[in-house]
């Protein structure tokens, strides 16, 4: 079960340029339903995507202007599969503010490979203690969306633990800038990531979350 809910879905999404009923990315394009019928528009004919408080803000390469809500339950997850299959621009406008630092995916993995050392050095201790010898946590890195997410997987000599193979989650970076013309991710790091006293108390409350429901 995974308590913390992506920042993507967490956005207020304001009065939009266009009303829709819902819309969702799928593997060739997003599928916008309307009060009578839908409209499919095709990655191939998107030129960008800039992300801020409105929503998704498509620009498509005949300079159309699409206004998309964010919103729960939206799956988006094909959107940026697409983004370097079909040379789209992207960026989030809610992270790019002037100065901030932003990595490279090289940048970002060493960085998680870092947080998943210290991490695991909090955490692995406390549950073998806890729950014995035979107990670990397998800490794994995955991109998820627009996010590279490390999740807490509970296991038992080596086994996942049913129920408990990604019980919870700790966001390490998000995808700030998408550079189409180079293929270039450039991506923000989490206050967890960041900041070592944040990450362990974010392990910590991973740790009271397992120690709280695994019995």
């Amino acid at each position: 079960m995974i308590r913390h809910l992506p920042l993507i879905l967490k956005l207020r999404a304001s009065r939009a340029k266009r009303e829709h009923m819902g819309w969702e990315a799928t593997s060739e394009g997003i599928r916008i339903n309307k009060l009578f019928g839908s409209r499919e528009l095709s990655y191939a004919d998107i030129k960008s995507i800039r992300l801020n408080s409105r929503g998704y803000m498509f620009t498509t390469k005949d300079e159309e202007e699409i206004t998309l809500k964010c919103g729960l339950g939206i799956e988006v997850g094909p959107l940026y599969e697409a983004l370097a299959k079909y040379n789209i621009s992207y960026i989030d406008e809610n992270e790019a503010e002037p100065g901030r630092q932003l990595y490279d995916i090289d940048e970002v993995n060493s960085k998680a490979a870092e947080v998943k050392e210290y991490a695991s050095s909090i955490i692995n201790p406390k549950v073998k203690e806890r729950f014995g010898e035979e107990f670990d946590i397998d800490l794994q890195i995955e991109p998820v969306d627009n996010f590279i997410d490390m999740y807490f997987c509970l296991r038992k000599n080596g086994e996942g633990v049913q129920f408990f193979e990604a019980f919870d989650d700790m966001v390490i970076a998000f995808l700030v800038e998408w550079e189409a013309g180079c293929g270039r991710g450039r991506y923000g790091l989490t206050v967890e990531a960041d900041d070592r006293e944040a990450c362990a108390k974010a392990v910590e409350g991973a740790f009271e979350y397992l120690c709280e429901h695994y019995k």
